[in-house]
């Protein structure tokens, strides 16, 4: 969601630009003061809303993030695709080198976008609405008082939300990925992704729309859980999350995106296993479901064929994960400001 450990005194001088200097009631005299003052504007004001208007800036800025990160980040994606889809060929230098061979093969790396966020701007404001409103009920009720528990259990909670509207987006998006290897010199089965969800639809039923539901489940909820969790755990760690304004961000958006970056990282090599699964079988009808999918590519393509494509999924998901959460991070403060002079904020404040 840094490498190397952050010493205290970098954390106390971070801590100093970000916080005016008590006695004179003059901000801290430094270089870069003025985001650090501008962040610590933006978290007074989060710390004033209500809980709905919260989550309205929390739904606005997960799909803000959703959006940008796919926008730049689905080509990588198209690449990991197709080495699951051929899971006992494609390296991915081959799948590389066929995807780059000609411009027409090039576009191809885009087939799916469309689905992609379709499904991506909801889904990723649900899994941040819902993170940040279930943390705020249990922080308030005080019904944990263990926070990474908390942290996980809210952030899977917001992962299971989420899949009603990413799973079938998921699913005509991998199929468009991988048509062009699986039918090799024929005509596309799928114009655009309006067509693939109307023949899916047609051929499958909603059953189709939401193949490798549990194999989407098995992988995104582990992944989502462990991914807030470790960039909340290092944002306390670098100093830049300030718990009385429910954990918001006060660093900028490339320490954000550093510490995205890390997470999502992590967070996914762990995760390849049930990535590959949920490729197989929403491209194919090889296996009964996740456990036999899993157990078949074990017995005959190893430890190796379990994590195939690790490399472009962490490729593909770390800088991904980088811009969801910095660029998330920074809507909140641009909302929290925008809601500064809003007569309701100001009502709850005063």
């Amino acid at each position: 969601m840094h490498d190397g450990a952050q010493r205290h005194g970098d954390r106390s001088e971070m801590e100093k630009r970000v916080r005016p200097s008590s006695g004179s009631g003059k901000d801290v005299d430094c270089e870069g003061s003025a985001p650090r003052v501008e962040a610590s504007a933006a978290l007074e004001t989060l710390g004033r809303l209500s809980t709905s208007q919260r989550f309205m800036i929390d739904l606005t800025a997960g799909a803000v993030a959703g959006l940008a990160a796919d926008s730049v980040m689905h080509p990588v994606d198209t690449v990991k695709a197709r080495m699951q889809a051929n899971i006992g060929g494609s390296s991915m230098r081959a799948a590389l080198f066929q995807s780059m061979r000609s411009l027409a093969a090039f576009r191809t790396l885009y087939h799916g976008i469309g689905a992609v966020l379709m499904g991506s701007i909801p889904t990723h404001a649900i899994v941040f609405s819902v993170f940040h409103y279930t943390k705020q009920i249990v922080e308030q009720q005080q019904l944990s008082q263990r926070r990474l528990l908390t942290e996980f259990t809210c952030a899977a909670l917001g992962e299971i939300a989420s899949l009603s509207t990413y799973v079938p987006s998921e699913v005509i998006a991998k199929r468009m990925q991988v048509s062009s290897v699986t039918n090799p010199g024929q005509r596309p089965p799928y114009l655009s992704s309006f067509h693939a969800l109307g023949v899916i639809s047609r051929t499958e039923g909603i059953r189709g729309l939401y193949t490798g539901l549990y194999s989407t489940a098995a992988r995104d909820i582990p992944f989502t859980a462990l991914q807030l969790t470790i960039f909340e755990q290092l944002k306390r760690l670098f100093g830049i999350s300030d718990s009385s304004h429910r954990g918001a961000s006060s660093g900028g958006m490339w320490i954000n995106g550093a510490l995205g970056g890390v997470a999502g990282g992590l967070a996914a090599a762990v995760t390849t296993p049930f990535d590959v699964a949920k490729t197989q079988l929403q491209t194919t009808n090889k296996y009964r479901g996740v456990w036999h999918c899993l157990s078949h590519t074990m017995r005959y393509h190893g430890f190796r064929g379990l994590f195939r494509g690790v490399a472009p999924r962490v490729l593909w998901v770390a800088p991904a994960s980088a811009i969801t959460l910095s660029v998330y991070e920074r809507m909140v403060s641009l909302c929290s400001k925008a809601m500064a002079h809003h007569p309701d904020t100001e009502r709850i404040s005063s």
